[in-house]
């Protein structure tokens, strides 16, 4: 129910079940199944109590497909049990069969519609259907029957942060920890919310207040130093993944994010060691082999790249950001065609992505093959109509293949979305004078001279016929 990872506890018992040791583990499944086996063979059992204790004892131990056995001849033996049908939500719930549950959970409200623990139960189950309006309603039912019970409050909580509704979330949370200061896992919630809700400065409040009650716990600091990269503190979110990685140093998840932290620093170096030691503890983590392949991408070790690409492709063949980063690698090293082969399998995993098509049609661009180019930029203007850099590309290469109609027609769009950019004016006017529109030339290029008086030197590098025409002169005059 909660967003605790499964080893949240500092303290928690490591052994199966609720404190057994393996062998009593075993003996106790042993003796269950022996159990199931002997009523099995009657037609009829008599001493319900026993049964009941049985079905517990499976609850207890996860054993839920032997639970669901007993307690099927506990409902046919006592259908208006509404003990028995709560149990048998109970394991349904557990084994995923949540809508059966929901019917089971029903049947045992019907019996005994003054018992909360039924609706918090059914809330639960409705829960794990997503029906948050439903579980909700749920929830707030049990409530109007158990007032102020903290288990019912955090699942109501809990409901209402899944649906997206954190504020509501946190207001019962705030009334669990009026009862219950000190109550972890409603701090823990709470903290959550506010960090959803980019309240950071509360979020951490919250996490060192929890931290204050127990300040060993890995998965807090690990948490805390989240929220603090969340809001861009790199360096404090580093030290608070180094706490987390003292308590325990095969924490690999906080190792992972400190490599992201250090490399959000450019410190690639230091998040190169962090995605190492990931590695080690976690080999087939495709995110670290290629994060770690970002870093030394950019430190224009491109072999070394290609080999973590390499890895974390072998281990997620779908990953199509490490095509593409592979890539990119290619193409920085010459080889083209390993290049275009990346980009190509990177659009057959998730063709709709557009950095893929965007890479392709600035390789083949860059190739000559301009007219395969237009074919890409135009797959990413389908999914991003407004790319003002994909319609300047599509602009600049419609011209470069003597297509001057639709560069002017992609020029005038980018001026339209992005009236700011010089580039555009620029690439217009050298449209216009081929045009010979010559007023229409002389106002584009004027406006890209005073949104980037740069301009001026690369128009009069390629255009040195015309800097001695008296427009141009007049152009120039009213710009100094």
């Amino acid at each position: 129910m909660t967003n605790f990872p499964d080893d949240f506890w500092s303290e928690q018992d490591e052994t199966q079940g609720e404190g057994w040791n393996n062998q009593e583990f075993e003996q106790l499944v042993h003796s269950l199944r022996e159990y199931l086996e002997t009523v099995e063979e009657k037609s009829f059992v008599s001493d319900i109590d026993t049964l009941e204790d049985n079905i517990q004892t499976a609850i207890d131990l996860e054993e839920n497909e032997i639970g669901l056995k007993l307690v099927e001849i506990f409902v046919s033996q006592a259908p208006y049990n509404a003990e028995a049908w709560q149990k048998k939500g109970i394991l349904l719930n557990n084994l995923k069969r949540c809508e059966e549950a929901v019917e089971s959970y029903k049947k045992a409200y019907s019996l005994n519609p003054l018992d909360y623990e039924t609706l918090n139960n059914l809330g639960i189950a409705y829960e794990n259907l997503n029906n948050f309006t439903e579980s909700i309603e749920a929830f707030h039912h049990a409530l109007t029957l158990a007032s102020g019970d903290e288990e019912v409050l955090l699942n109501l909580a809990l409901s209402y942060q899944k649906s997206g509704n954190f504020e509501k979330a946190i207001y019962f949370l705030k009334e669990i920890l009026e009862s219950d200061p000190e109550n972890i896992e409603a701090l823990y919630e709470l903290a959550f919310c506010h960090d959803s809700l980019e309240n950071f400065n509360e979020a951490i409040k919250i996490y060192d207040m929890l931290l204050d009650i127990d300040p060993y716990n890995h998965h807090a600091w690990y948490n805390l130093g989240i929220t603090y990269s969340r809001n861009n503190q790199w360096q404090k979110a580093i030290e608070c993944y180094d706490f987390a990685i003292a308590i325990n140093d095969s924490f690999a998840s906080a190792y992972f994010n400190k490599g992201n932290a250090y490399s959000y620093l450019g410190k690639l170096e230091n998040a190169i060691e962090s995605y190492k030691t990931t590695i080690q503890l976690e080999p087939e983590d495709y995110t670290a082999w290629y994060n770690l392949g970002c870093c030394y991408e950019e430190q224009e070790e491109y072999l070394r790249a290609i080999k973590s690409f390499d890895k974390a492709i072998g281990i997620n063949s779908d990953h199509y950001e490490s095509y593409l980063s592979r890539g990119f690698c290619y193409d920085s090293l010459g080889k083209y065609h390993l290049a275009v082969k990346d980009f190509n399998k990177a659009i057959e995993v998730t063709s709709e992505n557009i950095e893929a098509w965007y890479a392709k049609g600035d390789l083949e661009y860059s190739l000559g093959q301009l007219h395969q180019s237009i074919e890409s930029y135009n797959k990413v203007l389908d999914k991003d109509p407004e790319n003002t850099d994909v319609l300047y590309d599509l602009a600049s290469t419609y011209y470069e293949i003597g297509d001057l109609g639709l560069a002017l027609k992609y020029f005038d769009q980018c001026i339209m979305l992005e009236p700011q950019w010089a580039d555009p004016f620029f690439g217009r006017a050298k449209i216009f004078f081929i045009l010979s529109k010559t007023y229409e030339a002389f106002e584009s290029l004027k406006m890209s001279f005073i949104l980037d008086p740069n301009k001026q030197k690369v128009f009069e590098s390629e255009f040195p016929e015309i800097i001695n025409s008296k427009l141009y002169k007049s152009i120039i005059s009213k710009l100094r």
